[in-house]
This record gives C-alpha cells, structure tokens and sequence, in this order.
C-alpha cells in the first residue's frame, strides 16, 4: 500500500472526531484521549496556568527518593513569579495529589489544571525530602510573550 492510500485510511478513520469539533474548539489546544479513547473537549474558555516543568516519576526517580513504586508528576523547575512559586512549590517537589485526585503522568496534570480556570484555589499534595506537604495554589491565567 503506498504512502496517499495510509493518507486517505487515516482521514477516513478521523473523519468522525473532526466532525465532532465546532468552530468553538478552533485554536484551542489539543484534547487528552480519556480512557476509552475518545477525546476530552472539556477544558475552561480560559485555561488556568500553574508555571511548573516536569516530568513524570519513573522507576529510577522513585528509587532515588526512596520510594519505590511511587507514581506523580517531578516538579523541574518553577517559572519566577508565576502562581506555583506563590504557592511554595519548589524544584524537586513530587505532585502526588491536585484537590485529592492523584495524577500518573503529566498529561493527566495539564488535563486537570486546563479544565479549571484562572483565580480558583487549589490544593496539591506534594512530596518533599521525605514527606508529604499540603500547598495551596490560586491558578493564573497564561500570559503571551509580551505581556
């Protein structure tokens, strides 16, 4: 099979989920697929902003903090003066919990974090040298370059 006929299967294939966006969802990011696979469209007008980097806990992250088995979300680095640094969160913290709900890997963070909106409260659970600490974060809106 050449490469236009795997072209015309997967627009064939996707023709039912871009038939399923409206012009409301144009210029917004991306869905998450849920875990039966279809998309999640359920985000804020206004995504909330938090200003973290991560990376999600593997095996090797778990053992060197002594906690193996332990699934999250590594904090990076956190962007200066954005809502996560008012909030105490520090490079090396472990986000274990967002309001209760535990997060396996950074998708389902960004997910969680898109759908609420600027200005709301937020508690995480953190894991930090050993123990779990509670933050309290009110999520910003993203600013664009330039602002």
């Amino acid at each position: 099979m050449n490469f236009r006929c795997w072209i015309c299967l997967l627009f064939f294939f996707a023709l039912p989920e871009i038939s399923s966006l409206s012009a409301a969802d144009v210029g917004k990011p991306a869905p998450y697929l849920l875990p039966d696979g279809s998309p999640d469209f359920s985000w804020s007008d206004k995504p909330a902003f938090l200003g973290i980097f991560m990376r999600e806990v593997d095996g090797k992250i778990a053992a060197a903090l002594g906690v193996p088995g332990l699934a999250g979300v590594m904090v990076t680095d956190v962007m200066e003066n954005s809502p996560a640094m008012l909030g105490g969160f520090k490079a090396g913290d472990v986000v274990l919990t967002m309001d209760k709900q535990a997060f396996q890997n950074m998708q389902m963070l960004r997910l969680a974090i898109m759908k609420r909106s600027p200005g709301e409260k937020v508690t995480f659970e953190v894991l930090r040298k050993g123990q779990v600490e509670e933050l309290k974060v009110r999520l910003g809106e993203k600013k664009e370059d330039g602002e």
